[in-house]
């Protein structure tokens, strides 16, 4: 039984790939075309562990893809989209699915997956913000103005030749 609700998979995917007004058919169509790559390139356990984890209408269509190419080049081909095109919005479809999956089996199809589409599947980390970049002082110019400081702009006199 899945634990992942259909509508909610589609309308992360259409917003995570930029694309929230697309239609419902179009979005299922790329969800189920990333799926397919994506069981070529699983052991057949996998496939089947994927399978009951998905909504039914993706678990039941799930199969490898029998297109020839790499992950993105396949997807390309099944979902009717440019190279470019396919590769972006398949990588948000991983990115939706890989945050919906159980921790082991994602761990465990990470495995198995090449590095260029596994990256994608794994969750991102909740790391701190980047430090606060520090300026040197340089004095001279209106940018380094701030209230306070040494000559504050309100109180500067015009220069009078």
């Amino acid at each position: 039984m899945s634990s992942i609700d259909l509508d909610v998979l589609l309308q992360s995917v259409a917003k995570r790939a930029g694309i929230p007004r697309a239609p419902t058919a179009e979005v299922l169509n790329l969800v189920e075309a990333t799926l397919t790559a994506l069981a070529s390139e699983l052991p057949t356990n996998d496939v089947r562990a994927l399978a009951q984890t998905l909504p039914s209408p993706l678990g039941f269509a799930l199969r490898a893809s029998e297109l020839p190419g790499g992950f993105f080049e396949r997807v390309a081909q099944s979902a009717l989209l440019d190279l470019p095109a396919a590769t972006e919005r398949a990588e948000s479809v991983l990115r939706v699915v890989g945050d919906a999956l159980p921790a082991e089996l994602l761990t465990r199809m990470i495995r198995h997956l090449p590095a260029h589409v596994a990256r994608h599947l794994q969750r991102e980390s909740a790391s701190p913000p980047p430090p606060h970049p520090t300026h040197a002082n340089v004095r001279g110019n209106l940018a380094s103005g701030r209230p306070g400081s040494a000559h504050p702009l309100s109180e500067s006199r015009p220069i009078r030749k």
